[in-house]
């Protein structure tokens, strides 16, 4: 079931810190986040493994939480890299998302930062901001 104040925070795995910032920023508005991939990176860091690590098993694993996590979201919120990090699993949910949207009317899909001009399927979001706390702003004053 989705709820309204449920929330999807997309970005580069390489920027997961970033990532993790906001999204407790979000959480503490009061927002439930559907899945805080970004734990499992923590996770990595303190084991000090490398991403390289992790099996077959492990990465269909979050594959599919992450789109479970999508899939639940009445809102999702993609931060894209900031220049000098690349990413793909970031414009393959956005993509999920998109898909999402056109069997069910739902999520929401805003998106953080500039956009490549290649990446021309996010021009369909919802809401564009520029920065950060534009978006977290816009979450204060019910603009989701």
């Amino acid at each position: 079931m989705i709820s309204t104040r449920s929330v999807y925070v997309a970005g580069p795995s390489s920027e997961f810190r970033r990532v993790q910032r906001f999204s407790l920023e979000v959480r503490g508005m009061g927002w439930n986040l559907t899945h805080p991939w970004w734990e499992e990176y923590l996770k990595l860091e303190a084991e000090e493994r490398p991403e390289s690590s992790l099996t077959r098993e492990d990465l269909l694993t979050r594959a599919d939480q992450d789109f479970e996590g999508v899939a639940l979201a009445g809102l999702i919120i993609v931060l894209a890299p900031v220049p000098g990090h690349y990413t793909k699993n970031t414009w393959i949910e956005l993509g999920f998302a998109f898909a999402l949207r056109r069997l069910t009317e739902s999520p929401q899909i805003w998106i953080v930062g500039e956009l490549p001009e290649r990446r021309f399927f996010s021009w369909k979001a919802d809401r564009h901001f520029d920065t950060e706390g534009e978006c977290l702003s816009a979450l204060v004053s019910g603009g989701a």
